[in-house]
């Protein structure tokens, strides 16, 4: 999973993608879609963790 996570989210960076590095107790990233933050709606306009956002580009792509 590392290695295709890395190759997409080297792209979704180029698209204005942003993530946020884990606070207090956290332990994965937040990863943001362009202009949304984490205030928004959690699994549509940002993900927690790479597996999150893995799984909801695999469902875009269907």
């Amino acid at each position: 999973m590392a290695a295709s996570f890395r190759a997409v989210w080297s792209q979704l960076l180029k698209e204005g993608w942003k993530s946020s590095r884990p606070r207090g107790l956290e332990t994965d990233y937040t990863y943001l879609r362009p202009g949304k933050t984490k205030a928004d709606v959690r699994g549509v306009d940002y993900f927690v963790g790479g597996e999150e956002l893995l799984k909801f580009l695999d469902r875009l792509a269907l």
